[in-house]
């Protein structure tokens, strides 16, 4: 799958050099893409901070998502954020993809209970909510204790005291199909404490009314939307249509306050993601312990 802008591709490794990424101050910066004008964007996860990617299959999500997790890679180490997956079909096998990453890992899961019922796995293997509800109730009170607003202050604090910070947690749930995702036990009873450095990017191609809910989109105020079968399915996504116009795979509509209405997204193939993950592996492979519950 070729992504194009203006006839010429946009490749990650070219966006990974550019001054708008290396120079980036965002707690967890992610390339999204280049504007018409050939500038690149570059968005805070922390300030978005939970995203919700929808469109046809083939336009681009699985491309955006490989995008999203090799820009947080190259910038952030493992002391600065983990992530975790959790894949309904294994569409993108993302856990085959960075399996070597160990240091970055908390745990992933695709199990058949994950399939029957959409739960959020324990990060010490077992299938249920409670160790991922407890890493939030902890860092919660520890932020009440240390009198602070959110994990970056804490982690400043950390920092004076020469003291290990908290990882920021990324959570990505790709291809989303099941309605559980809207329940109250479901993903969005995560999304409710922005403040504790738990950040969610869930995508999906299943543009219904009982995927994509109301409540659904108050937790996930960034959305991105590639090429809808219909207005209703970009009005779903963003609350406005334009994405059933959209005809190039890579190119997508945004609703994130900060960032350009319309961008067209990097291309990256299973090679150089295998190359880039090499690399990285050298870099962190016996970096750090797993994460556990107790450096929650």
């Amino acid at each position: 799958m070729q992504h194009t802008n203006k006839q010429t591709t946009v490749l990650l490794s070219d966006l990974l050099a550019s001054n708008a990424y290396k120079n980036s101050n965002a707690e967890l910066p992610i390339i999204l893409g280049v504007t018409n004008e050939n500038e690149v964007c570059v968005a805070d996860l922390c300030k978005i901070p939970h995203l919700l990617i929808g469109g046809a299959s083939g336009y681009g999500k699985s491309t955006l998502i490989h995008c999203i997790i090799l820009s947080l890679l190259h910038k952030k180490t493992p002391d600065e954020f983990r992530f975790l997956f959790l894949e309904e079909r294994g569409v993108l096998d993302l856990r085959e993809a960075y399996k070597s990453l160990k240091a970055y890992r908390t745990n992933e899961f695709n199990k058949p209970k994950y399939r029957r019922r959409y739960a959020l796995p324990s990060l010490d293997g077992e299938f249920n909510e409670r160790n991922l509800n407890y890493i939030r109730s902890q860092r919660l009170n520890l932020l009440q204790q240390s009198k602070v607003p959110n994990i970056k202050e804490y982690n400043n604090v950390q920092k004076k005291l020469r003291q290990k910070p908290l990882p920021y947690i990324v959570v990505v749930v790709p291809d989303v199909s099941n309605p559980y995702i809207n329940s109250q036990d479901g993903i969005c009873f995560f999304l409710q404490d922005r403040q504790c450095g738990i950040h969610f990017i869930v995508s999906t191609s299943k543009l219904l009314p009982k995927v994509i809910t109301p409540n659904l989109n108050i937790h996930f105020p960034g959305r991105i939307a590639f090429r809808t079968a219909d207005k209703n399915g970009s009005l779903l996504m963003l609350d406005k249509s334009g994405a059933e116009t959209i005809n190039s795979p890579g190119e997508m509509m945004l609703s994130i306050t900060g960032c350009p209405e319309r961008l067209q997204g990097a291309y990256v193939d299973w090679e150089e993601i295998k190359q880039m993950v090499d690399k990285l592996s050298i870099n962190y492979g016996e970096y750090l312990t797993d994460f556990n519950q107790d450096n929650f």
